[in-house]
């Protein structure tokens, strides 16, 4: 298993220890996105509770250890979005409720994964509440989700709510560097919108992207040129990266400085000369694109990048 990412050590601690004197809740939200290392915090705690030894963390030999490293624990159940809509539907949580119904056969807790709980839909929600208002004895069940907001009320009230910490710039940089992460780090970051373990994934290919894309944004040689590299390119990942240019020089204009930004300073600089104004709405602008794209609704891209072209040259000036 991968080593825990520092900003996250208190917190797993934390919880460890409420187990380890019995005031570990029965029910859990925990509650950050898997980019800032939240999935990696939960293998841990799972490994914890399905392990018999007393210790601060997993011994990771033990019976029950080398079952769930096996992926064949048969107390620990976990359950994922399925299907073309990535839902949570009742037949998966009814097989939660039969587990947590059985007697562990292992003798030790039975521990339920729930990833991505605001994917459940109104009929897994309520088939579940049962079990989070009168749970079995050493039963946990471990909710994740990325949005607060996007989870039932009924499902955050039943649990206690884990908000998970995130890192810093520095801290996020640090991570890569020390992992000798192969390209540039700050611009990885930028791409995976300052999620550290996202970076990770981030390839050579989508480096240059986006050094090309400040290229042509910085200098354009004209509508038609700037509309037809829109297009080549994926709109959203060009939106967000508009996006973090704006929020930028916003941050600069209030003499926020500071912060580490993939962002050539010219391009910040051209932006700092625009009016305030002229940068909410074309950040406005930015969102509710994003918006539609992230709805799918009837999308032409085509126009939308040649909508895009003509409002960032519009915004620098440029005929």
């Amino acid at each position: 298993m991968p080593d825990l990412a520092p900003w996250l050590r208190t917190s797993l601690a934390d919880l460890i220890d409420q187990y380890r004197v019995n005031t570990l809740p029965h029910a859990l939200l925990l509650v950050g996105h898997p980019g800032h290392g939240g999935t990696l915090l939960t293998d841990a705690l799972v490994a914890k509770l399905l392990c018999r030894a007393d210790l601060p963390q997993a011994c990771d030999d033990c019976k029950a250890c080398r079952l769930h490293r096996a992926g064949n624990h048969p107390d620990f159940v976990r359950v994922q979005p399925e299907g073309k809509g990535q839902t949570i539907r009742v037949d998966a949580i009814r097989a939660i409720n039969r587990k947590v119904a059985e007697t562990a056969q292992q003798g030790g807790n039975k521990v339920i994964r729930l990833e991505q709980a605001e994917k459940m839909n109104s009929n897994a929600a309520n088939a579940l509440l049962k079990v989070l208002e009168e749970p079995s004895d050493g039963t946990f069940i471990l909710l994740e989700s990325s949005s607060l907001g996007r989870t039932l009320p009924t499902i955050r009230s039943r649990c206690r709510l884990v908000t998970l910490a995130e890192p810093t710039t520095n801290e996020a940089l640090a991570m890569l560097v020390q992992g000798d992460f192969a390209f540039e780090p700050a611009i990885a970051l930028g791409i995976a919108q300052g999620k550290p373990y996202a970076a990770l994934a981030v390839t050579a290919e989508q480096i240059e992207q986006w050094s090309e894309c400040e290229r042509r944004f910085l200098h354009p040689s004209g509508f038609s040129q700037l509309s037809q590299f829109i297009h080549r390119t994926a709109l959203d990942a060009t939106l967000k990266q508009l996006m973090l240019w704006v929020d930028t020089a916003v941050r600069r204009q209030l003499s926020e400085h500071g912060k580490v930004v993939p962002v050539t300073d010219e391009l910040i600089e051209l932006l700092m000369k625009q009016p305030a104004q002229s940068l909410f709405d074309f950040r406005d602008y930015i969102v509710g694109q994003l918006g539609s794209i992230n709805r799918q609704s009837n999308l032409n891209t085509q126009l939308m990048g040649e909508a895009l072209a003509a409002r960032w040259l519009d915004l620098r000036g440029t005929e």
